[in-house]
């Protein structure tokens, strides 16, 4: 068994016997799948980069931004998403920025992008993490800001992070259910109406504020999450109180996330 494996992984085989008898068992048969070989000549970014970069109305169809958009968001994150090889021709940079983008815009799999772009389904999902971990550390800071301090200085109100709220989504229900099936898009928004977190697939069944305490963004926010700590001081006080998100009377939260607690409010813009 190969020891150099994703840590992840090593804990995933540990916790199955079977995988670890199925990867001794296992023989490689190759060293890059014959499929992926040509991924220089019959992948997808290969095959269409040049062609989109000529026709900005497609550009813009493929990746959901203009190319002056995408080459900005190149430059600036190009350093951390470069990778080298001894063995075999790394995956550039702006291919490592375009599968990710694809993957955000489609919300396809991994497999289902790997066949395109003539990578495997586990390189597709390092790429993807990797490239969206850059993305956030290098440009949070710049387009999302201090949130506290702005929503301070241009809505005057103290400690909050943003607004949130959910729209149920209505889909197929099950024949002769007799009932109406939903799933629940839940977003955060922040001082100038940006999206800094959503969260979409919770059950339509639950309230909005079971949903929110099950969230990532619970967590993320219990763990220093935008930068905020669990209480700051009032402005021009020494006084802490807790930091707020400013929602309705549906999103206060149950008592498992009392650090983070929503503000009922209505009518505030």
């Amino acid at each position: 068994m190969d020891m150099n494996m994703d840590p992840d992984e090593l804990v995933i085989m540990a916790e199955n016997p079977y995988l670890i008898h199925h990867r001794l068992k296992r023989k490689r048969r190759f060293w890059v799948n014959p499929i992926l070989v040509k991924r220089s000549r019959l992948g997808e970014f290969h095959h269409l980069r040049d062609k989109l970069q000529k026709d900005a109305a497609k550009f813009f169809d493929y990746y959901r931004m203009s190319l002056e958009t995408f080459t900005c968001i190149l430059d600036a994150i190009r350093p951390f998403i470069t990778k080298s090889s001894d063995f075999r021709d790394p995956i550039s940079p702006e291919e490592r920025l375009t599968v990710t983008l694809r993957y955000l815009a489609t919300g396809s799999s991994f497999k289902t992008l790997g066949y395109s772009f003539r990578i495997s389904d586990v390189t597709v999902g390092r790429i993807v993490l990797d490239t969206c971990k850059a993305i956030w550390d290098k440009l949070q800071p710049l387009h999302l800001g201090p949130i506290v301090d702005g929503f301070w200085k241009r809505w005057c109100f103290p400690n909050c992070l943003g607004c949130i709220d959910g729209k149920h989504i209505r889909i197929l229900n099950p024949k002769h259910s007799g009932t109406i099936f939903s799933i629940v898009l839940q977003s955060v928004a922040g001082l100038d109406y940006r999206f800094i977190a959503v969260d979409v697939g919770a059950d339509g069944k639950e309230s909005d504020g079971g949903i929110f305490s099950n969230a990532n963004l619970s967590r993320q926010l219990e763990w220093g999450a935008l930068g905020v700590h669990r209480h700051t001081t009032l402005p021009g006080t020494e006084i802490m109180t807790p930091c707020v998100i400013l929602g309705d009377d549906e999103n206060i939260p149950d008592e498992a996330v009392p650090s983070i607690q929503t503000w009922p409010i209505r009518n505030c813009f």
